[in-house]
């Protein structure tokens, strides 16, 4: 679901869940380095950058892809 939705560039798009995203990605930030997840920490705090710096909707979405794939690698291990 979380990818149908980046590729659909819907969370780049006003009036959805932007500030949602925000600080989700802010606080898997912040929670990734506080216990030990720094590649984790990285993801989220490229997409909280593209975010707050309102990049286009290509690097919000390559952003938003890297976090997730970084928490399904996390998930399979």
């Amino acid at each position: 679901m979380l990818r149908g939705v980046a590729g659909k560039g819907r969370i780049a798009a006003p009036g959805t869940d932007r500030d949602h995203l925000l600080k989700t990605a802010h606080s898997l930030a912040g929670a990734g380095g506080t216990f030990g997840f720094p590649v984790l920490s990285e993801r989220a705090s490229r997409l909280e950058t593209q975010l707050i710096s309102d990049a286009d909707t290509s690097a919000i979405c390559a952003a938003f892809e890297a976090l997730v794939d970084e928490l399904e690698r996390m998930a399979a291990d």
